[in-house]
């Protein structure tokens, strides 16, 4: 089922450039954006964001103003039983997004938290070392 939102992305990258495994970063992103578009309502706004924190962190933000995640559901989102609640438009997920996401950016020896409230949106914020130890260099 094709849905059309007509939903804004706006990005505010400060970082040009990460030390990371381009295909576990695409991945990351991806599912990301997905969920911030799924459960995102029509013509509303997600933003993507980047920026270097003082300990050489790269933090990615993608914020999305849709429905939001109870608190009670949050703590649900990264263990490896399917949690998967219809989007806006009753689109449908396998639930093992976020589980993916985390193990990705756990690989990178990195960090990967929620902030949500109920009908407000969703912030998902993710932080990776920007260090050789990685795999492979990209290009942010």
């Amino acid at each position: 089922m094709l849905v059309f939102k007509n939903i804004d992305l706006k990005t505010n990258l400060k970082v040009d450039s990460v030390f990371a495994d381009k295909y576990m970063l695409e991945t990351i992103l991806r599912n990301l954006i997905s969920n911030a578009i799924k459960y995102s309502n029509e013509n509303s706004v997600i933003s993507i964001e980047t920026k270097l924190d003082n300990c050489n962190m790269v933090e990615f933000v993608v914020k999305d103003y849709g429905v939001g995640v109870s608190k009670e559901i949050i703590d649900e989102l990264f263990k490896p039983i399917p949690v998967s609640t219809p989007g806006t438009h009753n689109e449908r997920g396998t639930g093992f997004g976020l589980l993916i996401c985390k193990e990705f950016v756990n690989k990178h020896s990195g960090t990967i938290t929620i902030q949500s409230d109920k009908n407000t949106g969703t912030s998902l914020i993710f932080k990776i070392p920007n260090t050789t130890n990685t795999k492979t260099f990209i290009n942010a």
